[in-house]
């Protein structure tokens, strides 16, 4: 095959997986109009210009693509399964259609007059055949909601992925040279091992993912099973002093000694404040999101570990189909909300952070905010309804406002001063798509 006519061919796949299984998934909008101008200059320049150095075109949007998956998703993880399952979906496509007629031709199976006769609807069958594959994908990612259950892993595995990357690229180009030379053994060789490692990698990250899903779910178990333990051990401990406090307190009374009295029930009030503080973990199992729990897990104790009071309020059962947008942007979101108060500075550590995550008239509030409810007209301000930009990027928050701006039926307001803060993300109760297709 010329090679102007197989970087044509190529630049519609490509134009097809980012369209269709990156926008907005893997890529912003943004992104993949970027890649596509670059696609689409790599077509017509195979329309007139016939000489190798052509790929120089679709050697930078080779670059570039998986760049652009990790400044959007970033997930290094994500980025090398997108790679191998286009890779995957191409190699498909080729092989059953031209690929096919091209090595009968040259063994000898096929006449070679019926190789050019046929050759330019073989072409159309491989973008045809690479259409349906697509869809298949979509059709299997909606049931299933695999990429989702990866991209919810935290650790990145960097090194891990760059070295598939570079060992997909290594042999991308042997078995493209294979086709070239016409070494049929070589080409079916490399074929087979791209596929069975693209779908390794595939398996193995997938059982993963829900191998520490459920890792999350024996976490919280086990985080509320000792916090039960130690409220009984408490509660045991209360009951057996309970006696000796009641004939000290008398004591006070009866001698008159009402301020010692008071500043005894004070001293019993603080002894007992753990036994009567509300467990937080316990509200997380309304939350039946395993992902979702062990990101709050995360940050709790982080708080506890920055002796930051948290409060976390979640008064219905919340489920995956409440969430009208992907759930990877859902986390995205909650996770730059929480790394804000991780690292605000200037937060004083006798505020108490309250997380609120509640249904309310067909909509699904998110709120973390130190402000109580003496002081929330401070939001009514117009700095807070406008969403100030600078303050946004200052705080890390603007891609909150990126991520739900690809989003109908949504809303985020932040607000913040010397003392007080709050940001808040409204989304619809909907499991109908409401991504924003135009």
């Amino acid at each position: 095959m010329d090679i102007s006519v197989f970087t044509g061919m190529l630049a519609l796949n490509y134009l097809q997986t980012i369209w269709l299984l990156g926008n907005k998934k893997f890529t912003s909008p943004f992104q993949t109009t970027v890649l596509s101008s670059l696609l689409v200059f790599q077509f017509l320049l195979s329309l007139f210009i016939k000489a190798p150095y052509i790929l120089g075109v679709l050697f930078l949007f080779s670059i570039l693509h998986p760049i652009f998956i990790i400044r959007y998703s970033n997930n290094w993880l994500s980025m090398g399964l997108f790679l191998y399952l286009e890779n995957s979906l191409v190699i498909l496509a080729w092989l059953f259609t031209h690929d096919l007629l091209f090595f009968l031709v040259k063994t000898g199976k096929v006449p070679a007059t019926l190789y050019q006769q046929f050759s330019p609807f073989s072409l159309v069958a491989q973008q045809l055949l690479l259409l349906l594959l697509i869809l298949l994908i979509i059709k299997l990612e909606f049931r299933y909601k695999i990429f989702d259950s990866i991209s919810q892993i935290q650790k990145n595995y960097k090194v891990s992925v760059i070295i598939l990357t570079i060992l997909l690229i290594i042999l991308s180009i042997l078995r493209h040279l294979s086709v070239v030379t016409s070494t049929l053994i070589t080409f079916l060789y490399l074929t087979f091992i791209l596929l069975t490692l693209s779908t390794v990698f595939f398996l193995t990250a997938y059982l993963y993912s829900r191998y520490y899903l459920q890792q999350i779910k024996k976490t919280l178990l086990f985080q509320r099973y000792n916090n039960e333990m130690e409220q009984i051990a408490l509660a045991d401990e209360f009951r057996h002093d309970y006696r000796n406090i009641l004939v000290s307190l008398m004591s006070y009374v009866e001698k008159g000694k009402t301020k010692e009295a008071l500043a005894y029930i004070a001293s019993i009030t603080n002894y007992s404040k753990d036994l009567l503080e509300d467990d937080q973990y316990e509200q997380l199992s309304y939350l039946l999101i395993p992902s979702v729990q062990g990101l709050l897990i995360h940050f709790v104790d982080r708080c506890k570990t920055k002796n930051i009071k948290l409060t976390i309020v979640i008064p219905q059962t919340i489920q995956e189909i409440d969430i009208s947008i992907r759930l990877i942007d859902f986390i995205r979101c909650l996770s730059a909300s929480f790394d804000y108060v991780l690292t605000k500075k200037d937060l004083k550590l006798e505020d108490e952070i309250i997380l609120t995550v509640e249904k309310e008239n067909a909509h699904l509030y998110v709120r973390l905010t130190n402000i109580g409810e003496q002081h929330m007209s401070l939001t009514e301000t117009a700095d807070y309804a406008l969403n100030n930009k600078r303050a946004l990027k200052n705080a890390g928050l603007n891609s909150i406002s990126k991520i739900l701006a690809q989003y109908r039926g949504t809303s985020f307001s932040f607000y913040v001063d010397e003392e007080y803060f709050s940001i808040e993300f409204i989304l619809e109760v909907s499991t109908s798509d409401l991504v924003d297709m135009g």
